[in-house]
């Protein structure tokens, strides 16, 4: 009876066909990742690049969710930020709210959450999930564009400060009276994000007809914690009274 009806109303035919199954035979129609971006294994990737996955037929936009399409980082958090899909509908593309993390890997997963417009699901080989890349960020070293006095400058001995300034942003932890120092001299040091300039705030006179040097460790690190690598050193001398 049920062969016969399903031969002779064609909506009937269509409820008789079973429901798509990732443990069963394979619908040939299903959706599938054609490609990700950053691949999988690409290394030197800038922090603010945009995340995008290409399927091979279009989805249904409410499917695309933070659930079924995801990016983290190398601890597991979640990275925040818009998703949207291109007007055909084949490629999802995830922004992050804030620059990913230099020298830091992260990992594109999608599940079988997302489905088609006919309500296929994702083919991922019968799984719940599927990680589909995992890259890793440029990892940019920290570099000192200036510093006053200027290397082999003279000065006048009621120099009240001595101002170092960074490409980016500092972790102002690693900026310490033992890592950026004058010689012989004592002072206060300081670090102001906005200007990206440490101070180094000298506490007494310098002496006339003297010799300094000033040096910043390359064990200060930038925001991400990568360090400079390399000592900065620069002498300078003071005028006669």
């Amino acid at each position: 009876m049920r062969i016969v009806a399903c031969s002779i109303v064609t909506l009937l035919l269509v409820a008789c066909v079973p429901p798509y199954s990732p443990t069963g035979e394979k619908d040939p129609t299903a959706p599938q990742v054609a490609t990700v971006v950053p691949s999988d294994g690409a290394v030197g990737i800038a922090p603010g690049t945009v995340v995008s996955v290409t399927f091979t037929v279009a989805i249904d936009p409410t499917t695309l969710t933070p659930y079924s399409l995801r990016l983290k980082d190398d601890d597991g958090h979640a990275v925040i930020g818009p998703l949207t899909l291109s007007d055909d509908g084949l490629t999802a593309s995830l922004v992050p709210a804030a620059p990913l993390s230099e020298g830091k890997t992260y990992s594109v997963e999608v599940t079988r959450q997302i489905r088609d417009d006919n309500g296929i699901p994702l083919d991922i080989d019968g799984t719940d999930s599927l990680l589909l890349s995992t890259f890793s960020i440029l990892a940019t070293a920290p570099t000192v564009v200036s510093v006053i006095p200027a290397d082999e400058a003279t000065v006048a001995t009621d120099l009240a400060t001595v101002a170092v300034t960074f490409s980016e942003s500092m972790d102002p932890a690693t900026i310490t009276p033992a890592t950026f120092l004058l010689s012989d001299m004592q002072g206060t040091v300081s670090y102001d994000p906005d200007t990206l300039t440490a101070r180094f705030d000298i506490e007494d006179p310098l002496i006339p007809k003297r010799d300094y040097t000033i040096f910043v460790a390359g064990t200060v690190t930038d925001a991400a914690g990568i360090p400079m690598g390399e000592d900065v050193i620069v002498r300078f001398t003071t005028t006669e009274e």
